[in-house]
């Protein structure tokens, strides 16, 4: 959805009336595609290189929207680097107030191992 998302986000209606919401209905549109995929073709080789993961800031006038979804992590830089703060928090699956935070929104959390095998190169 990298390529995808921003195109989506400007086309939404409530961009600039509700921009929380625009971002909201998105994310749920772009959700939607991955899972509507899956469905229609489990075999798809694309969807297991789907992610849960985004994460953008949207500037508009003098309001930056942080957009964070996953394992990741805004930051945000001043005076060339030497002030740094952190304006979103990991979604890690490991994380008990996650674990909450999901439940509580009825939805569940599978932590998984993926063991990987690398060659001699690394």
């Amino acid at each position: 959805m990298t390529e995808n998302f921003h195109s989506k986000l400007l086309k939404n209606n409530n961009l600039f009336k509700k921009t929380h919401t625009a971002i909201r209905q998105t994310i749920q549109e772009c959700e939607d595609f991955v899972l509507d995929a899956h469905i229609s073709d489990p075999t798809n080789s694309e969807l297991p290189r789907a992610g849960s993961c985004l994460n953008a800031a949207l500037i508009l006038d003098e309001t930056c929207f942080v957009i964070n979804i996953g394992d990741s992590r805004s930051l945000l830089s001043a005076e060339t680097g030497s002030k740094v703060m952190i304006v979103s928090k990991d979604h890690k699956p490991s994380d008990l107030s996650e674990i909450q935070r999901v439940a509580k929104g009825g939805g569940d959390v599978y932590i998984s191992t993926i063991k990987q095998v690398r060659g001699l190169n690394g």
